[in-house]
């Protein structure tokens, strides 16, 4: 819905995800991607926005994240410092895959 759309993604991804012929298979793909992020936390979406997390792209296409507010301070306790991601979509299914980098795993 319209209402979900605006708590959960932020404005460039909107704009992304309704610029396109289906703009229904990127929100799903987008979200899944946030929650594949969330999940590499081990905390899900336990006091993170969905919106402090955003999925957006290169140039290139690739994807990429961008993390805010809670979920950056989260990452940073972590000593994530970058994502590898991987997004796809069907008319089934939409599916994210992210690995969470670290100098030094902290828990």
């Amino acid at each position: 819905s319209p209402a979900f759309a605006r708590r959960a993604f932020s404005e460039e991804e909107r704009a992304y995800c309704d610029a396109t012929a289906t703009p229904e298979f990127h929100y799903a793909t987008r979200f899944a991607a946030k929650e594949a992020v969330v999940k590499a936390f081990g905390t899900g979406f336990a006091g993170i926005d969905a919106c402090e997390v955003e999925i957006l792209r290169r140039e290139s296409g690739a994807p990429y994240v961008t993390l805010y507010g809670a979920a950056r301070k989260k990452a940073e306790e972590m000593g994530i410092t970058d994502w590898k991601i991987s997004i796809t979509n069907t008319k089934e299914v939409a599916t994210a895959f992210v690995i969470a980098v670290a100098d030094d795993v902290k828990e």
